[in-house]
């Protein structure tokens, strides 16, 4: 008689899902569009579906304590699913692959958003949709923490080497915007708070300075591999 007879499969990790339970994903990543869309339409409705949409409706959506923290929690609910669903062997890459979705979903929030302004008033400005933007706490919340979400799983489960080298590609640009966009862009914004001249130039100088370092270090480094 053989010894391997009757013995259990060696566990590889726990698993608190399984493949199984993974049908809960989609309808989950459903319901958190669905959720705003839903509120929106509501009240909408109360106002009489009015066209173009009216402000307010705009504003008592997007400024709802509940609304977008429930579309987030939503996605991140379904992600999770997702993510414990996977068998321990496969569940950094087949994650990885599904991750893009969630910055997706990031982005998303803020062209719908921008696209509403828009249809409000025609003639807004770039500069004012990003500022209605901004303004709104849980509208950027929702587009900062699932994008930024979405690309720091991408890169905390990726293997080593796509992780030097990613980390390598974002101090480039890093360093290029410092040496390019410090000078000027930065220097613009400083000016549009009133900051004395005297803080304005040097910080301007300094970031251009860090960014030649960053990019000769960068460069020094992929001589030396």
């Amino acid at each position: 008689m053989s010894r391997g007879k009757g013995r259990r499969p060696k566990k590889t990790g726990l698993r608190i899902l399984t493949f199984r339970d993974a049908r809960w994903c989609w309808p989950l990543l459903i319901a958190s569009v669905a959720v705003p869309v839903i509120v929106t339409v509501f009240f909408w409705y109360q106002a009489g579906f009015e066209t173009p949409m009216p402000k307010e409706v705009f504003d008592t959506v997007t400024g709802h304590p509940l609304v977008f923290p429930v579309f987030v929690g939503l996605v991140a609910a379904s992600s999770l699913i997702r993510f414990y669903s996977f068998p321990v062997e496969t569940r950094n890459r087949e994650t990885i692959r599904r991750t893009p979705i969630l910055i997706f979903m990031g982005v998303g929030v803020a062209v719908v958003t921008a696209a509403l302004l828009w249809w409000q008033d025609p003639g807004v400005s770039a500069r004012t949709m990003i500022s209605e933007i901004v303004n709104k706490p849980f509208i950027i919340g929702s587009v900062v923490g699932l994008a930024v979400g979405g690309v720091s799983l991408i890169f905390l489960l990726s293997p080593k080497e796509d992780q030097t080298r990613s980390v390598r590609v974002a101090l480039t640009m890093l360093a290029a915007f410092l040496v390019f966009g410090g000078p000027t862009y930065l220097l613009y914004v400083l000016q549009r708070t009133d900051a004395p001249y005297y803080l304005i130039a040097p910080l301007g100088l300094a970031s251009f300075v860090a960014g030649v370092i960053i990019l000769a270090r960068q460069i020094g480094e992929e001589r030396k591999d």
